[in-house]
């Protein structure tokens, strides 16, 4: 009786944690990644005018963060640092783990659903 108890307990849990978790995780990547867009942005502006510029350690900390898809987006609408290769090859390597530690959690059964469930999608 307290195994079938824990189990339940444990299925009743897992809904609620995903729709917590999944809406908090989406929230924090779409907020590092408007970040991250406007500080390419700002950094561009600032090097068209002659200003401070922002560290490229700073983009690339945006990029491990989370913020890699729309930083990239903004860089190359904005033609910001896509020739620098001693700036690429550093925030390639941060965007790629941070896509593979994303995928990892996407595979995690409780926010795997969440994403599921939030996108439509079926057979996960």
């Amino acid at each position: 009786v307290i195994g079938v108890r824990r189990a339940s307990i444990g299925v009743l849990a897992t809904p609620f944690r995903n729709r917590v978790i999944a809406p908090l995780i989406l929230g924090y990547l779409g907020a590092v990644n408007v970040w991250s867009a406007g500080v390419v942005v700002q950094d561009k502006r600032s090097a068209m005018m002659g200003e401070w510029r922002v560290p490229e350690r700073r983009l690339i900390e945006l990029a491990l963060a989370g913020g890699w898809v729309c930083g990239s987006i903004a860089m190359a609408v904005s033609h910001h640092k896509t020739q620098k290769g001693s700036f690429l090859a550093p925030y390639a390597a941060a965007s790629a783990a941070n896509a593979g530690l994303t995928a990892v959690v996407l595979r995690l059964p409780p926010v795997r659903l969440s994403f599921a469930v939030l996108f439509g999608l079926s057979g996960l």
